[in-house]
């Protein structure tokens, strides 16, 4: 008995310091797969810094980018663009408008365009 009521307190004390309390970071992805469901491309939107990090997975010499917006339409995209071929992670560190509550975003290849990926910022 003396232990849950001591535990309790712990739990209570951290949650009115803060500790606990933490705001929630939410992360989210797409790639671009081929018809045999290979990834060729793909992105990650990480809300803790604002950071795409972009990959071209197969050397075709084709180049690779991803459109971005605050909204699902995607209408006034922004375009950051990868070096050709570029399978390590490309980054892009942006300041995005934390008001907004919601980035989208695709990878594209020429005209191929991933399914939409989303996030909260």
């Amino acid at each position: 008995m003396k232990v849950r009521t001591m535990m309790t307190g712990i739990a209570g004390a951290a949650l009115a310091i803060g500790i606990v309390a933490s705001p929630a970071h939410a992360d989210g992805s797409t790639r671009l797969t081929s018809r045999d469901n290979n990834n060729e491309a793909g992105v990650v939107y990480r809300s803790y810094g604002d950071i795409f990090e972009i990959w071209d997975n197969v050397p075709d010499r084709k180049a690779v980018y991803v459109k971005w917006a605050y909204n699902s339409a995607l209408n006034g995209a922004a375009t950051l663009p990868v070096p050709t071929d570029y399978s390590t992670g490309y980054t892009y560190n942006l300041e995005l408008d934390e008001a907004r509550g919601t980035v989208y975003f695709k990878v594209c290849q020429s005209s191929r365009c991933s399914d939409l990926g989303y996030s909260n910022i």
